[in-house]
């Protein structure tokens, strides 16, 4: 089964709302131990959670101004080494063996962290800085408690991150630089002759990476790079823009755009190679923050 995020789960009728910001708001998702985790938040950091993918239980907030955690929200969160760990704004980290029970030792830091990824025995976060200076960097991890902090691609900011085990490392795009950290590398690199630019969403298939989403300036040109190796990325053009990407293990890509009266109205996409689009209306006011992620739970 897969799980799309919320990026709000109130209309902009609501006190509570405010740009599509509110409390409650859905900004990441993981699988693990059975159960669907949602995390995100805007003043404070919530987890939630679900074994049915229907009923969701809110499992703890983190009051920021309350002497816990400075968490104000979290930006994701990822499943490994028998552990979840969550990471989001002002450095919070938390992780949880069960998804249940957390425990959040990361202090406050100038620094939010945006995307998190697991593979190769590791944890990496990705983000930006508000530091004076900015420094904006990568954390890793290999249990969610104790953190090394490592530079990011060319003090660059990055919102995304995934990891390709065939690959051998973790992608993300730090503007129209492709960073890629290999298993055990405290380094980022840039992977030669790909723009990252405008990157919306990332996905694996089959060993094969995929980044997809519209370039920033005049033409706006869309498009879709894939690779098998890391090594030679190939370029399509997709029937339509893509504001999210995810690839659902059911032989289909699903993806989000989004058109832009107020409030915006989201339609989904699924598609069979990434190039060619079917789309879905929405008929709710809530629009899709861009994550999924795919669970065991159902067949």
């Amino acid at each position: 089964m897969t799980i799309q995020g919320n990026v709000q789960d109130k209309p902009p009728s609501d006190p509570d709302w405010s740009d599509g910001h509110t409390d409650t708001m859905i900004r990441g998702l993981c699988y693990g131990e059975g159960r669907f985790l949602a995390v995100g938040g805007q003043g404070d950091a919530t987890f939630r959670s679900t074994t049915n993918g229907s009923t969701w239980t809110t499992l703890v907030t983190l009051d920021g101004m309350g002497g816990r955690p400075k968490a104000s929200w979290f930006g994701g969160c990822a499943y490994g080494n028998n552990r979840f760990v969550a990471a989001g704004g002002n450095g919070a980290r938390c992780w949880s063996t069960d998804g249940i029970t957390w425990a959040c030792p990361a202090g406050y830091m100038a620094f939010h962290h945006r995307a998190i990824a697991f593979g190769g025995g590791r944890f990496v976060t990705v983000g930006n800085s508000y530091a004076t200076p900015a420094m904006h960097i990568s954390g890793i991890s290999t249990d969610g408690a104790t953190w090394t902090e490592i530079p990011s691609l060319m003090n660059r900011t990055a919102n995304d991150i995934i990891y390709v085990a065939s690959h051998g490392g973790f992608y993300a795009p730090f503007g129209d630089a492709l960073g890629f950290l290999a298993n055990g590398s405290t380094s980022w690199t840039a992977v030669a002759g790909v723009d990252s630019s405008g990157t919306a969403g990332m996905t694996v298939k089959d060993g094969t990476a995929y980044l997809g989403g519209t370039r920033p300036a005049s033409p706006y040109t869309r498009f879709l790079l894939s690779s098998a190796n890391g090594t030679q990325w190939n370029t399509g053009t997709p029937t339509s823009s893509i504001d999210a990407l995810h690839y659902d293990q059911k032989n289909h890509f699903i993806a989000l755009r989004y058109q832009y009266p107020s409030p915006p109205i989201p339609i989904r996409k699924s598609s069979a190679d990434g190039i060619t689009w079917t789309e879905v209306t929405e008929t709710n006011t809530l629009h899709g923050v861009g994550r999924f992620v795919t669970g065991a739970i159902f067949p």
